[in-house]
């Protein structure tokens, strides 16, 4: 008896084994497609299409009229798998998804006209600017632009036929959360960081090879945000971070409103106006710049008092001058004692001042300033349009170094109904962890995407 039970213990275990073995190979084998992701890609986005619709509480119907395409369930593709869009190093835009039924993949295609091929072990299809190719596991796809494909197909296919073991950018992802997840290459980061350097009068660029900016994006019925950071394994950044870290401080949300929330725009921050002033200087063409200005005004004065925080509001662009007000705490009350002898520069004159204001001219508007309490105040005269708008400023995260908000429901900014029926206002907020950037809409998701199909498809 006890020799049944040994056995059919022994039979059991061995049953069991099997089944996590079939399991653990089944698993593996289903997330293998994305062993093809080439580890030298700029940037890499992987989406958790399932998890995503979830969180808006949007119902899959939705997206597919949105994006014209009939039953998407039954072509084959496993959406409650990760897709990934990336761009290879010759700057290609890609997509892989994993792939549960080839034969109706090609079904699929063939029921919208599309022409399928067998060519060296992969089916191939042309598919609305898109080269197609997959094979029984996976489905990966490429931009291509009219007569590219024969350079398309030769990197498809060895994209196809490599199997990569490093993975940087998948496995800095797992470092983030949410549904979307981005990574992004420090070249890519280095590209756009020596545009706008040159577009700023050649501002110095960090040349990180290792850097990487990743984010993930939480998803709610009425908003989503992108949390990102920047991974810095070999310090190439500190120079930088140093330099930011000086001249930025955490906002003390004290004397100021750093968001006055029915402004078109805003913008708050705490800054070291010295510190800020001595990096200037070491820039030789803005401090040419800041030479010229100092001939016309005391800007290094100013500049240089600024100790705290700084809020812009712009409540209406559509005239020459924007009705703004810029207000910023300053450590000397006398910085404005100078300005008669101010000789002005361009079509901007002094017409009036004392020890604490003046007022300057500009073309047909006229600009105050004035300093009271160590607080100093820019304005145009139709700044009274922002200062009514104010409203008590929404908390902040902690160590806050810069926030700012567009009001995408202001009257005086003149998008698509399309977007302002939607979006109610985009806001962004640097602290000490990295940067979030939230957008909100006016309704929840579902309403606005039969909105966008309702003004796509009028009666």
């Amino acid at each position: 008896m006890r020799k049944k039970h040994i056995i059919l213990t022994g039979v059991l275990v061995a049953f069991t084994v099997l089944a996590l073995c079939v399991v653990l190979f089944s698993r593996h084998r289903r997330n293998d497609y994305a062993r093809v992701l080439p580890d030298n890609c700029r940037w890499l986005v992987c989406v958790n299409l399932p998890e995503l619709l979830s969180q808006a509480d949007i119902d899959p119907s939705h997206i597919q009229a949105l994006a014209d395409m009939k039953a998407p369930q039954n072509c084959g593709l496993t959406l409650n798998l990760p897709v990934y869009f990336f761009s290879t190093p010759s700057e290609r835009l890609c997509l892989l998804s994993a792939l549960s039924d080839a034969e109706r993949l090609e079904a699929w295609l063939t029921s919208q006209g599309v022409r399928v091929e067998s060519q060296r072990g992969f089916r191939w299809a042309d598919f609305r600017q898109w080269l197609l190719c997959f094979d029984g596991d996976k489905l990966l796809a490429m931009e291509v632009a009219g007569g590219q494909d024969g350079p398309a197909r030769k990197e498809l296919y060895r994209l196809m036929t490599t199997e990569h073991t490093s993975m940087p950018f998948a496995d800095a992802l797992r470092s983030v959360d949410g549904c979307v997840r981005i990574a992004c290459s420090a070249s890519a980061l280095n590209q756009l960081a020596t545009d706008a350097g040159k577009q700023l009068g050649g501002l110095p660029v960090p040349e990180g090879r290792q850097a990487t900016l990743v984010a993930g994006c939480r998803v709610e019925p009425k908003s989503i945000t992108l949390d990102a950071s920047i991974y810095d394994p070999e310090h190439e950044l500190d120079e930088l971070t140093t330099i930011c870290t000086r001249v930025l401080r955490p906002i003390n949300a004290g004397k100021l409103d750093p968001m006055p929330d029915g402004a078109l725009f805003s913008v708050g921050l705490n800054m070291d106006g010295n510190q800020l002033l001595q990096f200037l200087r070491k820039q030789k063409e803005l401090r040419m710049l800041m030479v010229g200005v100092n001939l016309c005004m005391d800007a290094d004065k100013i500049l240089g008092s600024i100790d705290g925080d700084i809020v812009l509001s712009l409540a209406d662009c559509s005239g020459s001058l924007p009705h703004f007000l810029l207000s910023a705490e300053v450590n000397d009350n006398s910085i404005l004692s100078g300005a008669s002898s101010w000789s002005g520069f361009g079509n901007m004159k002094v017409v009036g001042h004392s020890a604490n204001a003046c007022e300057l001219s500009l073309d047909s508007e006229r600009v105050m300033m004035q300093v009271k309490d160590n607080v100093l105040r820019v304005s145009n005269v139709a700044s009274h349009d922002v200062e009514r708008m104010k409203a008590p400023a929404a908390p902040l995260p902690e160590n806050t170094y810069l926030v700012a908000r567009l009001s995408c429901k202001h009257p005086a900014l003149h998008l698509p109904a399309l977007c302002t029926s939607a979006l109610q206002h985009v806001q962004a907020v640097c602290h000490s962890g990295g940067i979030s950037v939230t957008l909100s809409l006016d309704a929840p998701w579902t309403e606005c995407i039969n909105n966008i199909q309702n003004q796509q498809n009028p009666q």
